[in-house]
């Protein structure tokens, strides 16, 4: 899961204040509030206010501050989406400020120096699994009253949404700050494969036998993804010439896998058992006239063998085995 401090969002009780002056960094002015246009095609403004840079203090500006969602001038419908840098620099008798929904950036020291406004944010997981839950915390003010009603500074939330939490300050002044709560459900997927004669890895496990098998791994919100494997091992019959062949059963096997030859004109002395690295496992004989030879693989551990038939010491061929 994801730890997200919540950038600050200002909310405002409802009275407009009137800017008292203008200037030339201004694009134009609606209200007493100075706009820059940031997209003409779009028709995207930031406020401005003339992007005041200065250190000294400003108390012109006072009081519960609203930020429109749109502005026209000239005829055109401007959708507000930032505060510019320096735009409240320093209006320490600002005491609060409600910003739309449509704010999408708001610069560095836009409401530095605002001593009147306190900083509140929350802290806690915003993206939880299904079944669990998360402690949203709020911090940087003295008191608190969330959108639930509640007056605590943290509270507990197991169900998706948006939550809003209102801080005060010593002084009384308040700010707030919004956190949406996302649950994500458990994901399930099915995976097909196919493999010959060998032993499919999945996510670092061998499996070596046709079957289904699931594993549960996590996605990418840190939540069970239940994965089901169809796989498909095709061993069997393996062909050494035009007129003959070796056939191993049962494969894959529990414990003793059976050599079965079909020519009796072929004759194999040796039969020699090596591991998936190519390391000998066990050497025996194979029977004069026999044509069926079986090797005892009950204390190996499960995966992928190979058998190596040799007659008086020339190799005839192999065939590989599937040990469960």
């Amino acid at each position: 899961m994801f730890y997200i401090v919540k950038r600050l969002v200002l909310f405002l009780l409802c009275f407009q204040v009137f800017f008292a002056w203008a200037g030339s960094f201004d694009d134009f002015e609606v209200n007493g509030i100075g706009y820059k246009i940031t997209d003409a095609t779009l028709h995207y403004v930031s406020v401005n206010n003339n992007a005041l840079s200065n250190t000294s203090t400003n108390t012109s500006i006072a009081g519960d501050i609203v930020i429109p969602e749109t502005v026209e001038y000239n005829g055109v419908t401007y959708t507000v989406t930032g505060i510019s840098t320096y735009c409240f620099n320093y209006c320490t008798n600002i005491t609060s400020v409600a910003l739309p929904s449509t704010i999408q950036s708001i610069e560095g020291w836009s409401f530095f120096g605002c001593t009147g406004l306190p900083t509140i944010t929350i802290a806690g997981d915003t993206n939880i699994c299904q079944g669990e839950s998360t402690t949203l915390v709020a911090q940087g003010g003295v008191s608190y009253i969330w959108s639930n009603g509640s007056t605590d500074s943290s509270m507990q939330v197991s169900a998706a949404g948006n939550f809003q939490v209102m801080g005060f300050s010593e002084a009384g002044c308040y700010a707030t700050a919004n956190a949406s709560v996302h649950v994500w459900n458990p994901e399930v997927s099915e995976v097909t494969v196919s493999v010959s004669d060998s032993c499919y890895i999945w996510n670092g496990e061998s499996y070596c036998q046709s079957g289904d098998y699931v594993q549960t791994l996590q996605n990418m919100h840190g939540c069970d993804s239940v994965v089901t494997l169809h796989l498909t091992v095709a061993v069997g019959i393996d062909a050494y010439g035009d007129d003959y062949s070796i056939r191993a059963y049962p494969n894959p096997t529990s414990s003793i896998i059976t050599l079965e030859v079909d020519n009796p004109m072929m004759e194999l002395t040796e039969v020699a058992l090596y591991n998936a690295m190519g390391q000998q496992i066990r050497m025996s004989q194979w029977g004069t006239g026999d044509r069926l030879h079986q090797i005892d693989m009950s204390d190996l551990g499960s995966g992928m063998y190979f058998v190596r038939l040799y007659s008086h010491g020339h190799y005839i061929g192999f065939v590989k085995v599937v040990k469960q």
